[in-house]
């Protein structure tokens, strides 16, 4: 009689006698490539990101780390086949809608989902045990800071200091606003406000799942704590409140997890409050944009910019997108408004949803498969943290489902950096799900 023993993950994993150096590596270079989606580098084309450049760089870094024969006995997960055949579907249909209605290819669409494709294999090859999890984590962190700092500085610079960063960024809203006088908001190396707040969202909740595992192991972590800091001033300074609400759940409920003091609790509130005397005009501007609707919107309760992006999926989305429902009127549609090749109905350069973005670039279907694929992926977050030691995950877990959710009214998977760093930490989870349930352990002492 043979007796089959399993060995929990957190014994197996760690025990892997194939371990590089290269997870922290491959997760410094993705976070490098999530950080730069909205740079504009010389002598590149606009279409090819340099984003896409360190995607394919990490991607070779990992298939080259791994040991002879290794790679052809990789597991293929269920999420893999789903990711791989979405972004397929999404260039056939692209390339079809730009033969039927006589209209440009979107390669920007491509390179988007190639770049996110290219990272998510990155980290499938790269996790051998438990621990690259959070190695890559910990490169994604480290470069967010100095996005961070950029972002935050944005606010109180000056003019001078912006144009700048409009002169090395692809930023039409931020130098709109700057001729315009309009009050600012961080976009740092994004392009994007709204691109940076969904980026600083997944990494504070990056930060708050490695400070887990590090406090869990009786590891140092006060440098993340300061970093998670840093990243939630420049949260602040995007003056996007959904995406800061989101940030807020996931810091309070970290710290809830690591029964933290008192004490830390009230640093993390001065630190709030600082951020909101720098940021003060803006936020205040914005706030006062929000409680204070239009004559014709005062009678709802919901605040101004939802009420105005109902409106504009009523009068303009909805209508083009039930023209061409099953496939589309491709990815530019918003770039030729007003030439005769995009409908009628639409006047504003944006869908204002990432939901309704994809269904009037490429149909319905496709907008329904898109959903579903984000969330079987975040069904497979909740699934790793639950087998991991101490639920270490939780944040991203958060992170994942309040991005899906405020993609409602944001496009925030049509940002590069969202879209890259969501399935960075899809891919983890994938890799994870292969593993044994982890015995409940008691978590050692922390140190802070």
């Amino acid at each position: 009689m043979t007796t089959e023993i399993r060995v929990p993950i957190a014994t197996s994993i760690r025990r892997a006698p194939t371990a590089t150096r290269s997870p922290i590596v491959v997760g410094t270079i993705l976070g490098i490539a999530a950080a730069c989606v909205g740079l504009v580098l010389p002598y590149l084309p606009r279409t090819l990101n340099p984003a896409l450049l360190f995607s394919v760089l990490a991607l070779s870094l990992a298939v080259l780390s791994k040991p002879r024969g290794a790679l052809l006995r990789t597991r293929v997960a269920t999420l893999d086949i789903g990711f791989i055949a979405f972004v397929v579907l999404s260039i056939i249909i692209e390339f079809a809608n730009s033969s039927f209605l006589s209209i440009g290819f979107s390669w920007s669409s491509v390179v988007t989902h190639l770049t996110a494709l290219f990272a998510y294999g990155a980290v499938r090859l790269s996790v051998q045990r438990i621990e690259d999890i959070f190695t890559i984590l910990r490169g994604v962190v480290i470069v967010a800071v100095p996005v961070a700092v950029i972002g935050a500085l944005q606010l109180v610079a000056g003019r001078t200091y912006n144009s700048l960063l409009v002169g090395v960024t692809d930023s039409a809203g931020l130098e709109r606003r700057l001729e315009l006088g309009w009050p600012l908001r961080a976009t740092s190396t994004i392009g994007h406000w709204t691109a940076l707040s969904g980026y600083l969202t997944m990494t504070i909740a990056a930060a708050c799942a490695l400070m887990l595992w590090r406090a869990r192991n009786s590891e140092p972590y006060r440098w993340i704590s300061l970093a998670i800091t840093i990243m939630f001033v420049a949260q602040l300074a995007t003056v996007t409140f959904a995406p800061i609400a989101v940030s807020v759940i996931i810091v309070v409920a970290t710290a809830v997890q690591m029964h933290l003091k008192v004490s830390h609790i009230i640093v993390g509130a001065i630190t709030a409050g600082t951020g909101y005397i720098l940021f003060n005009a803006q936020l205040t501007h914005r706030l006062d944009q929000q409680l204070n609707a239009p004559a014709n919107q005062s009678n709802s309760i919901l605040p101004e910019s939802v009420q105005y992006r109902i409106g504009i999926w009523e009068r303009e989305t909805i209508p083009a997108i039930l023209d061409k429902p099953v496939m589309g009127w491709g990815v530019n549609v918003y770039n030729r408004i007003s030439t005769g090749n995009a409908p009628s109905q639409i006047f504003w350069p944006s869908p204002e949803s990432e939901w309704m973005r994809t269904a009037i670039a490429q149909g319905i279907p496709l907008a329904i498969i898109q959903l579903a694929l984000l969330v079987f992926a975040w069904k497979l977050m909740k699934h790793a943290n639950a087998k991991l030691p101490g639920a270490e995950y939780r944040p991203l877990v958060i992170a994942g489902l309040g991005i899906i959710f405020v993609s409602t009214f944001h496009s925030h998977f049509s940002s590069g950096s969202v879209s890259l760093l969501y399935w960075i930490a899809a891919a983890a989870a994938a890799t994870v799900s292969f593993a044994d349930p982890v015995a409940s352990e008691s978590p050692r002492k922390n140190k802070g």
